[in-house]
């Protein structure tokens, strides 16, 4: 039995039946936000799992037509860490690390800085690379010192790697899995600030209710 004031929060609020629903509980829904902020894009709560030097935070903006749209973030480790660390700290954190590059992959290759990036196409790859060397992350050329995280494993952002970044690795999540990953930080957030509170995380597919 859920308590009078109770709220339910949804990644994908289309399907929902309000009607179904008690008339106490409050509806909170989030979509766009929730997958830049939350997922693989400007996380600031992941970039602090992955131990960034957070006064070194680069914020990328701008995709497809919408010049102020935040696309994700670029930064520096506090310390170097071989490419095995980071993909064995992504995939806890958020169930899977999928690695590619166009050269065989060095899991011992040290990385000094991460992209974390809600799309991975030509333009995106690009741009996280030439902020990375434009901060002083990286060396110039050294592509496999920046690791590239996002969600799904694109066939545009694969060519941008094969054509123009070889050595540079791609370390894909999956786009459910980081909406879920997304889902668990919030969960935790409130437990966390809200100890009178009691969060209970759902992760279910979408289901059409036929009546």
């Amino acid at each position: 039995m859920l308590p009078r004031a109770s709220a339910l929060f949804l990644h994908r609020p289309w399907g929902l039946d309000r009607a179904r629903l008690p008339k106490t509980m409050s509806v909170l829904s989030s979509h766009r936000t929730f997958d830049e902020q939350l997922t693989t894009g400007w996380n600031l709560l992941l970039a602090k799992k992955l131990k960034f030097q957070y006064e070194t935070l680069v914020c990328l903006v701008g995709y497809k037509s919408e010049p102020e749209r935040t696309i994700g973030l670029v930064g520096k480790l506090n310390v170097d860490q071989p490419l095995a660390e980071v993909q064995k700290t992504i995939a806890q954190e958020a169930g899977q690390a999928e690695a590619w590059s166009a050269e065989s992959i060095d899991l011992t290759a040290k990385v000094r800085a991460i992209c974390l990036m809600y799309a991975f196409g030509a333009d995106e790859v690009r741009r996280a690379y030439e902020s990375a060397v434009k901060a002083q992350f990286i060396d110039e050329g050294r592509f496999e010192q920046l690791i590239y995280v996002t969600g799904e494993l694109r066939e545009e952002g694969i060519q941008a790697l094969k054509l123009s970044f070889p050595g540079m690795t791609a370390l894909c999540v999956g786009h459910e899995k980081s909406v879920e990953f997304g889902l668990s930080l919030i969960s935790q957030e409130l437990q966390r600030s809200r100890k009178d509170y009691r969060v209970l995380l759902v992760l279910a597919t979408e289901q059409k209710i036929s009546n």
